[in-house]
């Protein structure tokens, strides 16, 4: 996997990006892992074990698959105590949150994938890292509705974790804040309010959150934004301008859109590659429910 150098990614230092979907779990990554996660067989059985005993002692509604644990002990690198609050937090928001995780209909999340409000880049970037945008002005209540863009957007975020890769490496995240209209911001605050808080317990990795074109209006709500969002996440949170070069300093231009001054298309070409993909995975997705109760 190519590391790049410091400052801006170049395209003559492009080796080659790994695809989103990517389900290898390499001797590299497994290194990885161990030390910077600390996963080892034995953490793992170890670990696993404490963390069901509690799960059964609190009875906490929660899918006890072994992956989906392991999820949450890689986020919190294999701190028992700390997964296992992570876990009864992220029970309590998925009950709390029902109507975005149950009666998913594929053609609206399509719709709203096709409007290109949020999705996922087809390739990760020079650390493996999966990156998920967020582009509220793209939002037209002619297309599709607020409610239909958050289910989409905590079906993909889930989408991005079922893959160990994104588990270790960890997820970006780039917001276009350009926000051109009331309904534009309306949406984002609805965004920021329904995520942000939940942030320390969804089992994420989370590495950077660079918001671009951040505007006169984007700005002077930052100071309310950030009461949403948790004080850990909040210091990885980077204001950006809309120089075309900003996401290039960061990211390899070869996995950005054209809309983010990268090479890689456009908009419309980011989910041909996981889509099918992706209707794939909302089976156990749906299937997780009884878990919560509903």
């Amino acid at each position: 996997m190519d590391v790049c150098s410091q400052g801006a990614i170049s395209a003559s230092q492009i080796v080659k990006y790994l695809p989103l979907v990517y389900s290898e779990f390499t001797p590299e990554l497994a290194l990885k892992a161990e030390k910077e996660l600390k996963e080892t067989e034995t953490n793992i059985k170890n670990c696993l074990r404490k963390l069901k005993e509690l799960i059964s002692i609190q009875s906490i509604p929660i899918c006890p698959d072994d992956e989906f644990l392991i999820t949450f002990l890689r986020a919190k690198k294999y701190d028992v105590k700390k997964s296992f609050q992570a876990l009864k937090n992220y029970s309590h928001s998925r009950i709390t949150h029902m109507k975005y995780f149950s009666q998913i209909n594929f053609e609206r999340i399509k719709k709203v994938l096709d409007s290109n409000v949020c999705g996922i880049l087809p390739k990760r970037d020079n650390e493996g890292r999966a990156v998920l945008y967020f582009s509220a002005n793209q939002f037209s209540s002619d297309d599709s509705n607020p409610e239909d863009v958050m289910a989409t957007v905590h079906l993909i975020s889930h989408f991005v974790l079922s893959f160990p890769i994104s588990q270790v490496n960890g997820i970006c995240f780039i917001s276009d804040t350009s926000l051109p209209s009331l309904e534009a911001l309306q949406l984002m605050f609805k965004y920021v309010k329904t995520f942000a808080p939940s942030m320390n317990n969804f089992p994420a990795r989370i590495r950077r959150i660079d918001c671009v074109n951040a505007n006169i209006l984007f700005r002077a709500a930052y100071s309310i934004v950030q009461t949403f969002v948790p004080a850990k996440i909040f210091q990885r949170v980077k204001l950006h301008g809309n120089s075309e070069d900003t996401l290039i300093k960061h990211y390899p231009s070869s996995i950005l859109p054209k809309e983010f001054g990268g090479s890689f298309g456009t908009f419309k070409d980011l989910h041909k590659d996981w889509i099918d993909d992706l209707k794939k995975y909302i089976t156990k997705y749906e299937a997780d429910n009884s878990y919560y109760n509903y």
